[in-house]
C-alpha cells in the first residue's frame, strides 16, 4: 500500500474514449473495467520540498501525484 503524505497536487487525465474497440466508437466493457492496470511509475523531486510520482496506466492515463512524504506499507 502507498501512503502519499503532504499532497499538494493530484491531477489524472483519464479519458473514457480511449477505452473503446479497435475501429470503433464503443467504449469496451460498457465502461465498467475502471481506469486499468497500473503498468509504470516514477518517483522524481519536483522541488527542494516536493516529490512527484508519476503513474502510467493501462489505458493511458496518468497520475501526477506531488507530495512531501511517501510510506509504502508491505500488506
Amino acid at each position: 500500500m502507498v501512503k502519499w503524505i503532504g499532497v499538494n497536487k493530484f491531477a489524472m487525465d483519464y479519458d473514457i474514449q480511449r477505452n473503446t474497440y479497435t475501429n470503433s466508437y464503443e467504449i469496451a466493457f460498457d465502461g465498467k473495467r475502471g481506469i486499468d492496470d497500473w503498468m509504470a511509475d516514477e518517483l522524481t523531486a519536483y522541488d527542494s520540498e516536493y516529490l512527484c510520482h508519476e503513474i502510467l496506466l493501462a489505458s493511458n492515463t496518468t497520475i501526477i501525484i506531488r507530495f512531501r512524504d511517501i510510506e509504502v506499507l508491505k500488506l
